[in-house]
């Protein structure tokens, strides 16, 4: 069986249109939603939440975030 991480970080695919705002916005997660339409036969996936930010608002802290979180992953792999 294949195992898949995905790691979350939010943007486009998870903005909403807020019609209070007249703004675009990350405000909850709809990954979920989306990968319950997929067919995955043989496929363990594993999702990771690490934050709901737009790319285009993205640090260098929160890249650096992302590469912990990469290599947390692969170690994790490793050792099972």
């Amino acid at each position: 069986m294949a195992t898949v991480y995905l790691i979350t970080t939010g943007g486009t695919i998870e903005k909403a249109y807020s019609e209070q705002t007249g703004t675009v916005q990350n405000i909850e997660s709809k990954i979920y939603r989306y990968l319950r339409l997929l067919r995955l036969p043989e496929c363990e996936l594993n999702v990771v939440p690490l934050m709901n930010k737009d790319s285009l608002e993205m640090t260098d802290e929160n890249r650096l975030l992302m590469l912990g979180m990469v290599r947390a992953v692969l170690n994790e792999m490793l050792l099972s």
